[in-house]
């Protein structure tokens, strides 16, 4: 996978359907490098994902909305009053 996290940082992602074309990945996104260094390989392997076909699209945006449900729970559990001092709050 570091392999191919590496070949899309040079070279881009090839865009199936839509308009087609190369997506080439921002090198430094948030000009910190120490977030751009962290976020890089990540973005890089789900651009991997999301321009190959239109089903890899749709499953990466379903991966997200359900991230997306899983961390507000946790929020919420977190802000709870029994929650208050434990390792949930955090």
């Amino acid at each position: 996978m570091m392999v191919r996290t590496g070949e899309i940082h040079q070279y881009g992602v090839e865009n199936n359907f839509g308009r087609p074309g190369v997506v080439k990945p921002h090198h430094t996104f948030y000009g910190l490098e120490i977030v751009d260094s962290r976020i890089r390989d990540p973005a890089a392997c789900f651009a991997s994902f999301q321009f190959v076909d239109e089903i890899a699209y749709w499953q990466t945006f379903s991966f997200l909305t359900d991230y997306g449900v899983l961390l507000a729970i946790f929020l919420i559990e977190g802000a709870r009053r029994a929650n208050i001092m434990t390792l949930a709050s955090v």
